[in-house]
């Protein structure tokens, strides 16, 4: 749709379950605060940077998040480890660094880590993720 400009930290729906704003041209950070509502969360393909947030540990019924393809950088925050209705992680293509071990008590089924800059040993219940990547 060609969308531009920042998510901006106003994204205040009470009851929305699915944000699907993928290969667009949004950019700027992801806002500290999301809808606690959300299942879904796709920004895939655009533009946006910085690290990820640690208020994704308040989206308790997020089920599947989408990041790949941006500039993100940093390190995953250990609030992602908490998230345990988690199925589908997509982080590939990014800048994202550090190590993995935050994810390994997720109840991943896909999970896609490529082309970023991750350190350190795969820890070993990631390896029988169904797919992983």
């Amino acid at each position: 749709m060609n969308l531009g400009g920042v998510l901006g930290s106003n994204l205040n729906f009470p009851s929305i379950i699915q944000i699907h704003l993928s290969n667009n041209h949004i950019g700027g950070p992801i806002p500290f605060t999301l809808p606690w509502t959300l299942i879904t969360l796709s920004l895939s393909g655009n533009r946006i940077n910085g690290s990820i947030p640690d208020g994704f540990s308040l989206l308790t019924q997020l089920s599947s998040l989408d990041l790949s393809s941006n500039n993100l950088s940093g390190q995953l925050p250990s609030s992602v480890g908490i998230l345990s209705t988690l199925a589908i992680l997509h982080l590939q293509n990014n800048q994202l660094s550090g190590k993995l071990d935050v994810l390994q008590n997720l109840p991943l089924q896909d999970l896609n880590m490529e082309n970023n800059l991750f350190s350190g040993p795969i820890p070993p219940k990631l390896l029988t993720i169904p797919n992983f990547r």
